[in-house]
């Protein structure tokens, strides 16, 4: 799997340098996964947004959702001793130099940003959604 694969080699990257490897290596991929999965979330936000303010609870029970999730599967250190077994002799540990996998964040955060900006832009109207959701509650 390629999140599991990331995960590798940002942790191997972070633990030659010496830093918390286990730590930066979680924040960084809940980070990309927060950001790949932006626009899910920006179109739910703006389903049950009230009015022209933006809830920042949504956000940071998102962010802390992520971050649950990425902790709970990769926090383990049985489970990095089962992803070194599995990918230390991978052969893109070769061919892919480590910066290329720093640039993962970047380009999620573009990725993520222009996607949701483009969907709720051109593609959904949200007055129409928030009018079907509201009739369905009612009827129930």
């Amino acid at each position: 799997m390629i999140i599991n694969y990331i995960f590798f080699r940002i942790h191997m990257a972070y633990k030659a340098k010496h830093d918390p490897a286990m730590l930066n290596s979680i924040l960084y991929l809940s980070c990309v996964l927060m950001f790949v999965l932006l626009p899910i979330a920006g179109i739910v936000l703006e389903i049950v947004r009230e009015g022209d303010r933006i809830n920042p609870v949504f956000f940071i029970l998102y962010f802390i959702l992520i971050l649950g999730l990425v902790t709970m599967k990769y926090g383990n250190k049985k489970k990095i001793e089962v992803l070194y077994e599995e990918y230390s002799q991978h052969k893109f540990n070769r061919v892919i130099p480590t910066y290329c996998f720093f640039l993962i964040l970047p380009i999620c955060i573009i990725f993520g940003i222009s996607i949701y900006v483009i969907i709720s832009k051109y593609f959904i109207d949200l007055d129409k959604i928030r009018d079907i959701i509201y009739n369905v509650c009612i009827d129930f």
